[in-house]
């Protein structure tokens, strides 16, 4: 019961992490969902389609879908064929994917079907008359099971096969939309049957030919308009600028082709954004783009996008005279703080601090309601900070932070998002400063946020960490070994957070009670095994093998297989600071492991970090015999642990008159560790 106590509140803990960075999108949602709805019931579909926006444009597809369902089942049959109709047009492949996975395009369809079943022979169009005539096409086609098509390549044949012959006998049906949009999703998405992805950019010719026997078969705009979107979403991860353009030219063909002036403006965007991606003319392809969106479309969330867009591809200066004449022209009232924040990073990336500094202060004092004021005065912490200005920087992340209480910056992900960060920054600064006590009221005030359910869980095991921390430097020893016991009970404790399990450990090493702490884990484990016990117990046992003076089981702990220059684990961390601590005793056994080729580099980094002087003629011998310039970062990296003048004597002279990779890995590591 108390395991099962522990793990809710860590959970809890959790969900509460990941609901309020759900909270600001939902509500989000929600309100745009609720205007286009009342749109939506008055027949304004394409305005309706705005105002549902990315923020719930699948919930506009099921509304429209509720409806025309609705008016078929009511028996209003030529208002039902309107509706499905008007789906079919605002959604032409938005959510069509395989059956098995979201039924709601094919519903759209066989409603559609049912409906002109219903529907007086004078009455039907030719493209109606295709639709009834493709039904036996269409269930042959869906029928086929998702994952065959994923990986088989005889699948997948089929598949092109089938959506060709729809194409080439209802070329005027919505059932040729449907067939082509899953034979190019296929062709983007498919691997061989070994694995390998396929799809991606190499869909692009594919997609192409289908395109063409469109056009040879005469196929309306709307089932054109699918394929494109197909050829400008496989393109455009296509990483030569041909591909690139292939892409940007299928988002100006939609644009063109389009009647829904939300898709049209959506794909000049996209244009503008693919175009940024080519270097050279592309740029200048893009400018002209973006600006011709932004005087078509002035306002609203991609408009903010296209002014971003603008300004990240210009120089400082271009881009501030930019931010100036969008202001002129931008309707009275538009949040530029956004706009000038981006310029403002790129000033600090020059170096140009305190240009930087003043456009922060602009955003501050024009946009104070802005949620990017968080981030302004965020960013304005980290230019001070590089400046050297500690005083500054901390009132700035003070700031920061107070705005997370503001009212009407509260809904807003992305006040929540700076304001926790300087939470973080400020428990860190005053943790450095030794002052537990501030640091533990900007710790226990941090309220992890983002989207990934481990990254929030590893989150919330750092927020224990560091409060637990503070409270045993300030004397509070049981409530921080409480605190960690729940969250090593609870939480799986990604591989990035074993420092959880090593301070709570350590507590009780510190407290001379490592009997009790083994009988704990016991108990923890005979109810729950979660990783974070197990880490808990391995750091105890190298503490037991220490305690021993078990030389070769805190060697056989370490993890040999890396290279020391650029990495290793915890275990390997803490076995090798055991070796260190036993200093002459374990010396011995670390010089013979020096002859063994495998072990070498592992030895030689213990016995650096001994300060053991006979370590450093080894190292000079092991680089005159050694090639691999990673194996020469280890054993520069190793002189650079021992820290003498010889050492750094040896690193240097390698850097000046060392050749090939000698002379590579030398200079890398006196840069990485330059001598205090």
């Amino acid at each position: 019961m108390r395991t099962a106590g522990r793990a809710f509140l860590v959970v809890f803990v959790v969900a509460v992490c990941a609901s309020v960075s759900a909270q600001y999108w939902q509500r989000a949602r929600e309100e745009a969902a609720a205007a286009g709805r009342k749109l939506l019931n008055e027949g304004r579909y394409d305005e309706a389609l705005s105002a549902y926006g990315h923020w719930a444009s699948h919930d506009m597809g099921a509304d429209l879908l509720r409806l025309s369902e609705q008016a078929r089942k009511e028996g209003k049959t030529k208002e039902a064929r309107a509706l499905y109709r008007t789906y079919f047009e605002l959604f032409p492949f938005g959510y069509l994917y395989w059956n098995d996975q979201r039924p709601e395009w094919t519903n759209a369809y066989w409603g559609y079907v049912a409906v002109l079943e219903k529907l007086p022979q004078e009455e039907r169009d030719e493209g109606d008359r295709q639709d009834l005539a493709a039904g036996e096409s269409m269930k042959a086609l869906w029928a086929i099971p998702a994952r065959k098509a994923l990986y088989e390549p005889e699948t997948q044949t089929e598949i092109f096969a089938r959506a060709r012959e729809i194409l080439r006998k209802f070329p005027q049906s919505h059932a040729c939309a449907g067939a082509l949009a899953v034979a190019t999703d296929m062709a983007r998405t498919r691997l061989s049957r070994s694995g390998e992805f396929v799809g991606g950019h190499r869909a692009v010719p594919v997609i192409q030919g289908y395109l063409e026997e469109m056009k040879q078969a005469g196929v309306p705009d709307r089932s054109r308009i699918i394929v494109l979107h197909q050829l400008g979403g496989a393109a455009s991860v296509g990483t030569d600028a041909g591909m690139r353009a292939t892409a940007v030219q299928a988002y100006l063909d939609i644009r063109g082709a389009s009647r829904v002036s939300y898709e049209k403006r959506s794909a000049l965007l996209q244009a503008a954004r693919g175009a940024a991606t080519v270097r050279a003319d592309g740029r200048d392809r893009a400018r002209g783009l973006f600006r011709e969106f932004l005087k078509e479309y002035p306002s609203g969330d991609d408009a903010d996008e296209a002014r971003l867009g603008l300004v990240q591809i210009l120089q400082i200066d271009e881009a501030l005279a930019a931010v100036r004449q969008m202001e002129k022209e931008a309707p009275k009232g538009t949040d530029f703080a956004p706009t000038i924040l981006e310029v403002a990073e790129k000033c600090f990336q020059a170096r140009e601090y305190d240009k930087s500094v003043a456009l922060l202060q602009e955003i501050v004092e024009r946009f104070p309601a802005s949620p990017t004021a968080p981030s302004a005065y965020f960013c304005m912490g980290d230019v001070y900070e590089k400046q050297g200005d500690e005083g500054k920087m901390v009132a700035c992340y003070k700031r920061a932070a107070e705005l997370k209480q503001l009212a009407k910056l509260e809904r807003s992900l992305n006040a929540g998002w700076s304001s926790n960060a300087a939470f973080e920054r400020l428990g860190n600064y005053y943790k450095n400063k030794k002052d537990w006590a501030e640091a533990l009221k900007w710790w226990e005030g941090w309220t992890p946020m983002g989207w990934c359910g481990n990254g929030l869980e590893s989150m919330a095991s750092q927020r224990a960490y560091e409060i637990a921390l503070c409270k045993i430097n300030l004397g509070k020893e049981d409530e921080a070994l409480d605190m960690l016991e729940k969250s090593i009970a609870s939480s799986d404790l990604g591989s990035d957070r074993p420092e959880v399990a090593i301070l709570f450990v350590d507590t009780y090493h510190k407290q001379g009670k490592l009997g009790e702490l083994e009988r704990k884990l016991d108990a923890m484990e005979r109810e729950r095994k979660p990783s974070g016990v197990g880490k808990a117990r391995e750091y105890l046992g190298l503490l037991r093998m220490a305690e021993k003076k078990d030389v070769g089981g805190l060697w056989n702990a370490m993890d040999h297989g890396g290279h020391p220059y650029s990495h290793y684990d915890w275990k390997t961390m803490k076995a090798l600071e055991a070796l260190v601590s036993l200093g002459g005793e374990a010396k011995p056994f670390i010089m013979g492991r020096t002859r063994t080729d495998a072990d070498a580099i592992w030895a030689c980094v213990v016995l650096a970090r001994m300060k053991a002087p006979e370590v450093v003629p080894l190292l000079r011998e092991k680089i005159r015999a050694e090639v691999n310039v990673w194996m020469l970062c280890d054993y520069f990296y190793a002189l650079a642990l021992v820290g003498t003048d010889e050492a750094y004597a040896i690193i240097r002279e390698s850097a000046e008159k060392g050749v090939d990779n000698e002379k590579t890995a030398a200079t890398e590591v006196l840069k990485k560790y330059p001598k205090p």
